[in-house]
């Protein structure tokens, strides 16, 4: 019921004794009100052992402070993003709109686990291990997001994300609009529209970088891995389905390389220069380019006010005869 007040060199009654009303109790510096018992409490600051602390359901041990002490938790000190941001071992959860603890002051792998605003990550070569804060916590900017290998920008939600690579199993990786599972390496992967840059498309066999060099440049996923099916193949004008392999590959059209044409057994490599691109779908070729500017680059010209005079033409491969009337001999 008593302690020693070191201050007044007196023995006084404990806060659990001095007081019983929320604002009485901490009034008291040296007092705090213990929500969850509804009783008057002793400050966390005044608990010197780590474990007694970390008892202390309104308390936790400060490992990082020198010398180290025991706290309030942040999640209830502090009620508001502004207070909750400037306390240095604290930081706001926007998700959950609730301030917690951050991860660079957590160093127990199980707390920083049960975190959900941090993960924890193993030593790598000179790097040691650590809790650092998820993608969600890092940054609110989608450039910024984006330029980290371990985050992606949601449009959708317009927040930053961890990638689909952190998700570990199929139901929660599909539950992710951006993210599709791999059943041959069982793995989460980004959905092929997702990704923005070629270097990156390219890494990944689903996926092929608008195969035909039109614009908009975008990362789609190849005819293979997007049906299984041949009514549903033929029915997508960019594929054709393959009666021998019972695959479905990207149209001849969509093939700009001559080598890549011809290693393609469907298809063949035509020498004829053809310029009848539509017009939204005209790539620019060359700056300021005039018609005999235009010709030696190897381009085809077309005066135009909206769109590129000076434009790439369509690509050269197409069908051979025998694979363009294959299904009508059937």
């Amino acid at each position: 019921m008593c302690e020693w007040d070191g201050k007044t060199k007196t023995c006084r009654e404990t806060c659990q004794y001095r007081f019983n009303t929320v604002v009485a109790c901490n009034a008291a510096l040296d007092c705090q009100w213990d929500v969850l018992n509804s009783r008057c409490v002793d400050v966390c600051e005044k608990i010197t052992n780590a474990s007694a602390c970390v008892a202390d359901s309104l308390c936790v041990w400060d490992g990082f402070a020198n010398p180290r002490v025991c706290r309030k938790r942040c999640e209830i000190s502090y009620t508001s993003q502004p207070t909750c941001n400037n306390d240095p071992a604290c930081l706001w959860d926007t998700e959950k709109a609730i301030c917690r603890k951050d991860c660079d002051f957590i160093a127990n792998p199980s707390e920083c686990t049960a975190s959900p605003m941090c993960v924890w990550k193993p030593a790598v070569g000179s790097t040691p291990s650590g809790c650092v804060r998820r993608c969600p916590q890092r940054t609110d900017q989608p450039v910024t997001c984006d330029a980290d290998s371990e985050c992606m920008w949601d449009n959708a939600l317009g927040r930053c994300k961890d990638t689909c690579a952190s998700i570990g199993t199929q139901g929660a990786c599909n539950a992710d609009s951006m993210c599709v599972w791999d059943h041959a390496t069982s793995d989460c992967r980004k959905q092929c529209a997702f990704v923005k840059d070629s270097t990156t498309c390219g890494r990944d066999y689903r996926c092929e970088w608008n195969p035909s060099g039109k614009t908009p440049q975008v990362c789609e996923t190849s005819c293979e891995y997007s049906y299984g099916a041949e009514s549903a193949c033929d029915a997508d004008h960019k594929c054709m389905w393959d009666p021998k392999s019972l695959t479905c590959k990207t149209e001849c059209s969509r093939i700009a390389a001559s080598a890549a044409c011809v290693a393609e057994s469907l298809c063949r490599w035509s020498v004829a220069n053809v310029c009848a691109v539509p017009d939204p779908e005209k790539t620019v070729c060359g700056s300021r380019a005039n018609s005999t500017t235009c010709a030696a680059l190897g381009c085809c010209f077309e005066q135009s006010a909206v769109y590129p005079s000076c434009f790439a033409s369509l690509p050269l491969c197409q069908r051979s005869c025998k694979t363009r009337h294959f299904s009508r001999r059937l």
